[in-house]
């Protein structure tokens, strides 16, 4: 089987972006104004009304014209002083389950955030929203089609490339996103977690699985 799992609310009671600010902010990497954007940010995708591109724009401040080794570095730290924390005991026990399975990660995130996190829950594969960089050094741009909404379904696509009619017909997707409705409507068995208010109506309706998850 293919076991796809979203990360902000699914695999963490959290978003791995705001988080990320945070810890940025707590390192004096960019100033606490940030946090007034990001909550209007926050509110857009709970609406469902976010322009992504925009938001990666203002969330890849964090690491213009830093190098790569720098930012690994942070993303290290990050990943557990921030994330390990919030990590679902229930979606390892899961993603136990799925041992055997072919397992990707799928996220809007920035890549560079995302592939470590994937790391800590032993995903070895990840779509993601790729950052641009330079000569070793991100120059706070996105290259190519966000992970995100339909994003993720035309990634996924591209990513399993010939394999894919294969195999998303024996396909499991984990989300708590009305965000990710396209690809949750594209598998064979779509779950979701923690459902969002626009979500829960919906997987009620087509009686989808749901999972609540607590810390």
């Amino acid at each position: 089987m293919l076991a796809l799992f979203d990360l902000d609310e699914t695999l963490i009671a959290g978003d791995s972006a705001g988080k990320w600010i945070e810890f940025c902010i707590e390192h004096k990497l960019v100033d606490a104004s940030f946090l007034e954007q990001l909550a209007v940010y926050a509110q857009q995708y709970k609406n469902k009304t976010i322009d992504m591109r925009a938001f990666m724009e203002f969330f890849l401040r964090t690491v213009a014209n830093l190098g790569e080794r720098d930012v690994a570095a942070l993303v290290a730290d990050f990943v557990s002083q921030k994330i390990a924390p919030l990590a679902y005991p229930s979606m390892r026990t899961i993603l136990h389950a799925h041992a055997n399975d072919r397992r990707i990660l799928v996220s809007a995130t920035a890549d560079f955030l995302v592939q470590p996190i994937a790391t800590l829950f032993g995903i070895s594969e990840t779509i993601a929203s790729q950052t641009e960089r330079k000569n070793g050094i991100f120059t706070g741009r996105t290259i190519g089609i966000l992970s995100f909404a339909e994003g993720k379904v035309q990634r996924l696509q591209e990513y399993l490339n010939k394999d894919y009619q294969t195999l998303i017909q024996d396909s499991c997707f984990y989300s708590d996103s009305i965000n990710d409705l396209p690809l949750l409507e594209c598998v064979k068995v779509p779950i979701v977690c923690n459902p969002d208010s626009l979500l829960a109506p919906i997987a009620q309706h087509r009686q989808w699985k749901c999972l609540q998850h607590v810390l």
